[in-house]
């Protein structure tokens, strides 16, 4: 069943935690734009969070069209809404038709972004 574009009606950024040097040399992380896919968010309960063993209230899940680079996301990617950061905990390929992700993340309490830098151009 196709995702209809009505359906995904937030925007969300998913990031990279990169490592550069600045110019004396010193390690610096920050964020680096992968992708900028639509959306559509649910919020779960608490009671589904500790069905399944995630015990934040900050818990959603994001449901969006399939993309082969979140299929295996590695540790360091994050996603990014409404200038919170959030750990991706598991993504699941719904039926395994390659048409829909259903990506369940975590946010990180105490670190933001500016969804400003991640902003499309026109």
């Amino acid at each position: 069943m196709a995702i209809s574009s009505g359906y995904l009606n937030r925007r969300v950024v998913i990031l990279k935690l990169t490592e550069t040097q600045d110019e004396v040399g010193q390690l610096i992380q920050e964020y680096t734009l992968v992708q900028m896919p639509w959306t559509r968010i649910i919020t779960k309960t608490d009671v589904e969070a500790s069905a399944s063993r995630v015990t934040n209230n900050a818990t959603m899940t994001f449901i969006m069209r399939y993309s082969k680079s979140l299929e295996n996301p590695s540790s360091t990617l994050y996603l990014g809404f409404k200038k919170q950061i959030y750990d991706i905990v598991s993504v699941i390929n719904v039926n395994e038709l390659n048409e829909r992700m259903e990506v369940t993340a975590v946010r990180r309490t105490n670190e933001t972004f500016d969804p400003s830098a991640f902003r499309p151009s026109r």
